[in-house]
């Protein structure tokens, strides 16, 4: 819920609030962790983000967030499966919403390649820089273990 940059049509810059999907998936597995994402959309939208159609909602909230947990469920027994899963959920993010946005700014434009690469600029914009942060965040050591120690607990599963 920290918050360092809103952008001006949806989208933020948040201190890893995209992590804690990719963990649920990680933990519990894909399934879980792809429920987790639809659930946290659905979270989003009750807390007043707008919206502007079903497409968008489908697309935005309820299969961009799931693949961040999808994704490292998928990876969670993999080498580096949390840092791969977690990278892979947000470029699956990014590209489900910028498919989002193109529907959108398709209807404002005849350029079609235009509105793809508009949509795909403005959407790396805000996801980006929140990876690379999170990523880091995923690099540190002492916090891996503490994850790996988490995930390996009888504890996680009850």
């Amino acid at each position: 819920m920290v918050t360092f940059f809103t952008m001006p049509n949806g989208g933020t810059i948040t201190l890893c609030s995209m992590m804690f999907l990719s963990l649920i998936g990680y933990f519990y597995g894909a399934k879980v962790g792809f429920l987790a994402g639809i659930v946290y959309g659905v979270v989003q939208m009750m807390l007043g983000t707008s919206w502007l159609n079903v497409t968008q909602v489908l697309l935005d909230y309820f299969l961009a967030f799931g693949c961040l947990g999808l994704a490292c469920g998928l990876l969670k027994n993999k080498k580096y499966g949390l840092q791969g899963g977690y990278v892979l959920g947000a470029l699956l993010r990014c590209l489900v919403s910028t498919i989002s946005g193109f529907a959108f700014y398709l209807y404002n434009a005849d350029d079609i390649v235009g509105s793809f690469i508009a949509s795909g600029v403005y959407n790396v914009t805000y996801i980006f820089p929140e990876m690379v942060i999170t990523l880091i965040i995923l690099c540190i050591p002492p916090f891996v273990k503490v994850l790996e120690n988490l995930k390996k607990s009888e504890k996680i599963y009850s």
